[in-house]
């Protein structure tokens, strides 16, 4: 699954409320830099991942986007 803060599949997915942005950083990127600018952008670290043995430990991140109603 792409990452990013939007990824629709489906027509009602594109018409969906928006409750949450996901991000999944390089926590070694940048000296930890490319983490810490998701996080001033409001995004929280809530889990980690590796989706291969090759790949970097990715830190899995989400902020709100609005209040469903």
């Amino acid at each position: 699954m792409p990452t990013g803060p939007r990824h629709c599949t489906n027509a009602h997915e594109a018409t969906a409320p928006l409750v949450a942005a996901y991000a999944k950083v390089d926590a070694s990127a940048g000296d930890a830099k490319v983490r810490q600018v998701y996080e001033a952008w409001g995004y929280e670290a809530i889990g980690t991942s590796r989706p291969s043995p090759e790949s970097p430990v990715l830190t899995a991140m989400i902020r709100p986007v609005r209040t469903v109603t």
